[in-house]
This record gives C-alpha cells, sequence and structure tokens, in this order.
C-alpha cells in the first residue's frame, strides 16, 4: 500500500475472525453412506473425485441415480454407440461423390421438396408427395426414405438424430432413451 492511501472497512464487516456454526443435529448429509478412502490417490490434478461410478451407486434418491446414469452414459459414449455400422463407415472412411446433373425432374423435384421442408415431419413430406402426384399423375415422388439417402449420397452428410421433449425439457438419451414421454412435464 503506498503513503497516504488509508484503507476503508466497510460498515457491515468487523475485523475479528468468525467463528465457525457448530453443525446442527437436524443436518442430513448428501454424502454416500460409507467413507470415502482415506488416501487421495484418487483424485484427479483439479482435486476432484474421480470415483463417480463406483462411491456413488447405492444413491437412493432418483435425479442422483439418474444423474449417475448420465454420467456413465457420457463415460462410455463412442462413435460406434451413436451411429449404425454403414453411417459409422461412411463418416470414417468419406468418399468423393461426383456430383449428378439433376436432369432428372422427379428427382430434382423430390430433393427440393425433402430441402424445404427440412425440420418437418415425414408425414409432411409424404402429404405433399400425394398431393403432387395428385395433380400431376405424370409425377413419380421419391419416397422420403429414398429422397433421404439420395440427399446423403449426393451431399456427403450424416444426420444424427436423438429425440427430444416438444418443450424442450430433455432430450430422449442416455436414461430417457426408452422414455415415451417426458420426465418433466409429461409431454410425449
Amino acid at each position: 500500500m503506498s503513503e497516504g492511501v488509508q484503507e476503508h472497512q466497510h460498515p457491515l464487516r468487523t475485523s475479528r475472525p468468525s467463528t465457525p456454526c457448530p453443525p446442527s443435529p437436524s443436518r442430513r448429509s448428501l454424502s454416500p453412506s460409507h467413507s470415502p478412502p482415506a488416501s487421495n490417490s484418487n483424485l484427479t490434478d483439479s482435486g476432484r473425485s474421480s470415483l463417480v461410478g463406483e462411491t456413488f451407486l447405492t444413491a437412493h434418491y432418483p435425479k442422483i441415480r439418474t444423474t449417475i446414469d448420465f454420467i456413465k452414459a457420457v463415460r462410455s459414449a463412442n462413435l460406434e454407440s451413436q451411429f449404425d455400422p454403414e453411417e459409422l463407415r461412411e463418416l470414417l472412411e468419406p468418399q468423393e461423390h461426383l456430383t449428378t446433373p439433376l436432369d432428372n425432374r422427379n428427382l430434382k423435384l423430390s430433393l427440393k421438396n425433402y430441402i424445404s421442408l427440412m425440420g418437418s415431419s415425414r408425414d409432411t413430406y409424404d402429404a405433399v408427395r400425394r398431393n403432387i402426384q395428385e395433380c400431376v399423375p405424370d409425377i413419380e415422388l421419391l419416397s422420403y426414405y429414398q429422397v433421404e439417402r439420395r440427399a446423403k449420397d449426393l451431399s456427403g452428410l450424416v444426420s444424427w438424430e436423438h429425440h427430444m421433449c416438444f418443450n424442450s425439457c430433455v432430450g430422449f438419451t442416455g436414461p430417457y432413451a426408452d422414455l415415451e414421454s417426458c420426465p418433466r412435464c409429461g409431454e410425449s
């Protein structure tokens, strides 16, 4: 501190050290029922325990169990668990795709509709396809599956899809992968 500058103390702060409050007998511990190992060998560089999977296996609270399940899912995640074998091969061994002139009007219209309706449901694509074919009977548009496959072949892009709650509460992945409705709001 330089000369002439005085240190001001905040009016609500005291200069005496605070004493810790004794633990309340009604306070419940969130730690596991058994004590962690005495050794610090299980601590990471940041000082956090790396024993999440083993230490907390006996969690009795559903939210804690779900959190542990997500931690385990993230730890075990790899490309094989996220893509089917054909998609993984395409991702790891990309092939150069020759551009195809879109002289085929059926393919061109199918692709244009597919791209225009991205973000919509398959049902929407199928409805538009049926409407066009009803009004213009000589056009044979590709099915959703066929046009999706052709779009992947032409672009080289691989889609990765996980369903989520309509209200954006949760993604139906990890411990929620088999659920039919949102565990928070009940939406399908």
